[in-house]
């Protein structure tokens, strides 16, 4: 099993999650990239564009970590 990043913007995330989300699409340049994904494969989804203010979070969210060094949040628009 081999992971892969794809790309969406906030509205073609929206959209491909009002889908059965068994298809995603890819520029005519990673057309190799495309053929190389394989059935099992996973596809990770990085947002890009996140509009809104960020927020900061004082409670830690990791056990190991007694103040958070990333407690300034966003939150996903999905």
């Amino acid at each position: 099993m081999a992971y892969y990043i794809t790309l969406f913007s906030p509205d073609t995330y929206q959209t491909f999650t009002e889908t059965e989300r068994s298809i995603s699409g890819f520029r005519e340049s990673q057309k190799t990239q495309a053929n190389a994904i394989k059935k099992g494969d996973k596809l990770i989804a990085y947002v890009t564009k996140m509009l809104g203010r960020p927020f900061f979070y004082q409670k830690p969210t990791r056990k190991e970590h007694r103040v958070d060094q990333y407690g300034a949040r966003k939150l996903a628009p999905f």
